[in-house]
């Protein structure tokens, strides 16, 4: 039987944003996230995160240091089931990274590579983000979804007219589980 999950972006999601991370030093989970986390968990969903990384593909990080902050991330959660990123980006200056992929959200392709890979259920799923490329992924496979507000999105004022709008917007990854849970 499937399992539904929740994906979660990382940046301004599960830590804090501070553009592209590149030192796990400069790696900070926010507050509350181990404990929304575990929640998540004992109600049976997969914690799935699904983060574009361009910064792999521009150069500006490595992917041992990128492993290194993903697992600085799984040790300070304990929560996190699995765990996909897109290194890729257009305009990358490594050329194997430079490609307009299927991954790179608001593509879906993480989200359809993690239903494969864990039989999950994405009609009773959720996507959790700061972004509206983040909805787009999850509205595109039939996940419903969440914007945690922050410095990407300090509003929903602030959500572009021209893109679909999430189910409803949060001010954290607290938040948004006490949202999931009762709905």
């Amino acid at each position: 039987m499937s399992s539904p999950a929740v994906f979660l972006d990382r940046d301004g999601v599960l830590n804090e944003e501070r553009g592209f991370v590149t030192d796990v030093a400069d790696f900070v989970v926010q507050q509350g996230v181990a404990a929304a986390l575990e929640r998540l968990g004992q109600r049976g969903y997969r914690r799935v995160v699904v983060t574009n990384q361009s910064g792999v593909g521009r150069g500006l990080i490595s992917l041992g240091s990128l492993e290194r902050i993903h697992c600085a991330l799984r040790e300070e959660t304990g929560g996190i089931d699995a765990l996909y990123f897109c290194p890729h980006h257009p305009d990358a200056a490594h050329g194997s990274f430079r490609t307009a992929c299927a991954c790179r959200k608001p593509e879906s392709g993480m989200l359809i590579r993690a239903a494969l890979d864990h039989d999950l259920d994405l009609a009773a799923s959720w996507m959790i983000g700061d972004a509206p490329r983040d909805i787009v992924a999850g509205q595109r496979v039939g996940c419903r979804t969440i914007c945690v507000t922050g410095p990407k999105m300090p509003s929903s004022d602030a959500w572009p007219e021209d893109s679909p709008r999430p189910e409803v917007f949060v001010p954290d990854l607290s938040a948004a589980v006490d949202y999931i849970l009762g709905a």
